[in-house]
């Protein structure tokens, strides 16, 4: 019955990225890093691995985005999907060993704020 809000997008989109890290912490420090590091810096290996595993769910997420996001081009929605969503999930990853990291009990509602404000802005 119509397009779903963008920040309820948003949340399913994120949410298996924040629950992986809370995993990765329980099971000792660098893990999460590991994880970004390879997010960030893939080698030939892990980015077909990436595609493989990744491909599906954007293959599912983006006909969804792209409804809700009226009156945006297909390119600019792409673009601020890999920047916002694939840029903050890296750096979560990367940081959240720091003992002031990103992930702490308000985390997940202001990243989800963030790319939020970051997929509605208006386009230039």
């Amino acid at each position: 019955d119509g397009p779903l809000p963008v920040r309820d997008l948003v949340e399913a989109f994120l949410r298996p990225d924040f629950e992986a890290i809370d995993a990765l912490q329980a099971r000792g420090t660098g893990r999460a890093r590991l994880v970004g590091q390879a997010y960030a810096q893939p080698t030939e290996h892990v980015r077909d691995l990436m595609h493989r595993q990744f491909d599906p769910v954007g293959a599912a997420f983006f006909p969804e985005f792209f409804a809700a996001l009226p009156g945006r081009d297909v390119d600019t929605i792409r673009w601020r999907l890999r920047w916002a969503v694939v840029g903050v999930i890296v750096a979560l990853f990367g940081n959240a060993d720091e003992p002031d990291g990103p992930i702490d009990g308000r985390a997940f509602g202001r990243t989800v704020d963030f790319v939020t404000a970051g997929l509605e802005a208006p386009t230039n």
